[in-house]
């Protein structure tokens, strides 16, 4: 996730994150919730993968 626009709070299981105009923060596996306390819109980009599985 890439912040393009404005700021973000990012709530993780251990704690809180702020982000701004260019910062970035990958979540594996981890429980997250954003919250934009701005009156502002935020604008980010979002890609997500699928969990890759061995069957090994």
């Amino acid at each position: 996730m890439t912040m393009l626009k404005g700021e973000l709070i990012v709530a993780l299981e251990d704690g809180n994150v702020t982000l701004g105009i260019g910062d970035s923060i990958i979540l594996r596996g981890s429980m997250h919730d954003l919250r934009n306390d701005q009156s502002t819109p935020a604008t980010f980009v979002y890609t997500s993968f699928p969990l890759l599985v061995s069957n090994a």
